[in-house]
């Protein structure tokens, strides 16, 4: 059995599913989700039960063995740093550095964010079912879609939030800002015939004050209790303008246009510089 760790936003969710999903395919064993850290958190919803995911939640009791003091957790992750593999508790040993041992495990539960397309890339087909919504969007999410489908349709994804209002994540994720949109902006207008925007934020007033569109739809007609939704409309737009964010990451890994223009920011959090394991060779980096 493999039990995988289930915390922060959607898109952390989503990878954390993933890596489960594809080391359960690979080496045909069961899987469960561990939500108990979403249970006990104000912050994030568990949001992956919108989706027609394999819903397989592990109990308290199942789960409790891997949770022994933290002073026990943290001689094991130090001790797997080294590659002295001790229990089976698995951490991931550098963020955004693929570690392809991982996909060889029988059992065990799995630690981390796993930011890595590689981890399930051999899975691509089977997520791009589990990721569908479960239910029927509402009528104002349709009346978008079917904007995003008849148009040149650009996604940008600004994400401010507690990249601005918190000063740890400030300094860490606050690498980039106006000038890159404009950027990218400016990129994709040149190899799009009549491109039209679709610009998702949790600071949309910030963004209509300073991106400069004419031709761009400011969506704001879903609530941070669902998120799902703008991540899917994301998703269907025919090229995506990325944040270095999680949320935004997916939807242009979800996005099944062929011929997809992906701009992604080249600097995604300042304690990381390698992002080979992070972004498909096809993205463009700005």
């Amino acid at each position: 059995m493999i039990y995988s760790n289930i915390y922060g936003g959607l898109g952390n969710q989503m990878f954390q599913y993933a890596i489960a999903k594809n080391i359960s395919i690979l080496n045909n064993v069961c899987f469960k989700l561990d939500v108990a850290k979403m249970n006990n958190s104000y912050l994030r919803d568990y949001s992956l039960k919108k989706f027609n995911i394999s819903n397989v939640i592990a109990s308290l009791e199942e789960v409790k063995k891997f949770h022994k003091n933290k002073y026990y957790n943290y001689i094991l992750r130090e001790l797997q740093q080294k590659n002295i593999l001790l229990g089976n508790k698995y951490y991931e040993k550098l963020e955004l550095i693929f570690d392809k041992k991982v996909l060889s495990l029988q059992s065990g539960y799995l630690e981390g964010y796993w930011q890595s397309f590689k981890y399930f890339e051999n899975i691509r087909d089977v997520l791009l079912k589990d990721f569908t919504l479960a239910e029927e969007m509402n009528f104002e999410n349709k009346l978008i879609y079917n904007e995003i489908i008849s148009t040149n349709s650009i996604s940008i994804h600004i994400r401010r939030g507690d990249y601005i209002s918190n000063s740890k994540n400030n300094k860490i994720y606050n690498v980039f800002g106006l000038e890159y949109y404009n950027k990218a902006i400016d990129f994709i207008t040149k190899q799009i015939n009549n491109p039209y925007f679709y610009v998702f934020s949790d600071d949309l007033e910030w963004a209509s004050k300073y991106l400069n569109l004419s031709n761009v739809t400011y969506v704001g007609i879903n609530s941070s209790k669902n998120p799902e939704n703008d991540l899917v409309l994301m998703s269907y737009c025919k090229h995506n303008i990325i944040a270095n964010s999680t949320f935004s990451w997916w939807a242009a890994w979800l996005n099944q246009n062929q011929n997809k223009i992906i701009i992604a920011p080249k600097k995604w959090m300042s304690t990381v510089n390698n992002l080979d394991d992070l972004y498909p060779q096809t993205w463009i980096r700005m």
